[in-house]
């Protein structure tokens, strides 16, 4: 019997016109999604998600050891928790989404 070993999901950037406003000295960038016409506000974890992504998909793992690396003196559950809650943000706002590799 041939087993299926389930891979992680691969998070890509949707292809949108999203414009990003990023605020000298502020932790939070507005997003403006040009489909909708929607503005949103998000963190500097998920916008710098959002810049990774722009690059190339990635797992939520990929993800977190991209931002350990970038920031390497913060508390790296902090990172973690704050790359999942920012994941699910960008996901419920519908700038990313999740397929199988």
């Amino acid at each position: 019997m041939n087993k299926r070993v389930a891979l992680p999901a691969q998070f890509s950037l949707r292809d949108t016109d999203l414009i990003f406003r990023v605020f000298s000295g502020e932790e939070l960038v507005t997003v403006y999604d040009a489909r909708n016409g929607d503005t949103h506000l998000l963190g500097e974890v998920a916008y710098e998600l959002c810049q990774f992504l722009a690059d190339s998909p990635a797992t939520a793992d990929e993800l977190k050891r991209r931002m350990l690396l970038n920031f390497p003196e913060d508390d790296p559950d902090l990172i973690t928790d704050g790359v999942d809650a920012a994941l699910m943000q960008l996901e419920g706002a519908g700038f990313i989404f999740a397929a199988a590799n």
